[in-house]
């Protein structure tokens, strides 16, 4: 992954360099100018479409030049706020504003908001959703430590996001991607938190190699993850039977002090001897601890009998 952009803007970039049939551009238009079009109507109409990405522009002017074969100007200003960066704005102004708006489904000829329907069909759906995540969709990058996966795509009407959360649900993979819904100020927010989710729906829109990126850094932090949890879980038991050696050697040592070590038998001097000298050890490692220096074959079963004779014998002495 290229670490001096930002994940979102990788996904965008992909996508707007990828190829498309002309039905294909008119799914992509149609959901871009939904939510990312400025509609001038009455004696000169005229759509406006905005990016900070150069190559998404590229792609929606070469696309109305494809299917509507009419040209549109291109300017682009200075970001004044929030950092440094460029805003590309395409205008198109024509007599044919009001056709190619009912062709893309965006409005009727009465200027009424139009129902999604032929872009709902799985060969163009997926275009069409290219073309919402290229206006409104943002994701995080996978890989900052400080936040989880998140993907989401911006709505200005319920109604609108409704309908493509319904798609989505209709799918054949019907829990693979499974949109969550939000309202958020005057927007309509459908969001995926689950990273498997959005593995399958990067993929969904084209955006492979950003896929792969997304994938290769998940694994990586999940490995991550479950390492930093046995290392806990490790450091856990360590302490613990750094513990309970402390004890079992407290207590050895007060019973010493009344019964010498030989009057023990030859495992459980074994035993004692061992615990002593290896505070630190574990009763699997005093097995085999036993077994070099004593030549005495005893299981992990038999060592714990062993000390809790030696702690039976000790509560008998202090009564």
């Amino acid at each position: 992954m290229d670490s001096s952009i930002n994940f979102a803007k990788q996904v965008k970039l992909e996508i707007a360099s990828k190829e498309y049939s002309l039905d294909e551009k008119k799914a992509l238009l149609s959901a871009f100018i939904r939510l990312n079009g400025t509609i001038g109507l009455l004696n000169n109409p005229s759509i406006v479409l905005k990016s900070e990405l150069g190559p998404v522009i590229k792609l929606l002017r070469q696309s109305v030049k494809d299917i509507y074969d009419l040209d549109t100007n291109l300017s682009f200003e200075k970001k004044i706020r929030f950092g440094k960066g460029i805003i590309y704005t395409l205008k198109l102004q024509d007599k044919r504003v009001y056709e190619i708006l009912e062709d893309l489904e965006v409005l009727d000829n009465n200027l009424e908001r139009m129902e999604i329907k032929k872009f709902l069909n799985p060969n163009l759906f997926p275009s069409f959703i290219s073309g919402l995540f290229l206006s409104s969709g943002s994701i995080n990058n996978p890989s900052s430590t400080k936040t989880s996966y998140f993907l989401e795509i911006a709505f200005s009407s319920f109604e609108e996001a409704d309908i493509v959360k319904s798609q989505f649900d209709k799918l054949k993979e019907e829990n693979t991607i499974s949109f969550k819904y939000i309202a958020r100020r005057d927007k309509h927010i459908l969001y995926l938190k689950k990273s498997d989710q959005i593995s399958v729906f990067l993929s969904f829109i084209g955006a492979t190699s950003s896929m792969f990126d997304f994938e290769n850094v998940r694994i990586m932090k999940d490995d991550l993850n479950v390492y930093n949890r046995l290392s806990i879980c490790d450091m856990a038991n360590f302490s613990r039977t750094i513990g309970a050696a402390s004890k079992d050697i407290e207590i050895i040592n007060k019973l010493l002090e009344v019964k010498p070590l030989d009057q023990f038998d030859k495992k459980t001097q074994a035993v004692i001897q061992s615990r002593i000298k290896y505070n630190e050890a574990s009763f699997r490692e005093l097995v085999s601890i036993i077994f070099k220096e004593y030549n005495i074959v005893i299981s992990k079963s038999g060592i714990a009998y062993s000390l809790n004779i030696i702690r039976n014998e000790y509560k008998k002495l202090v009564g």
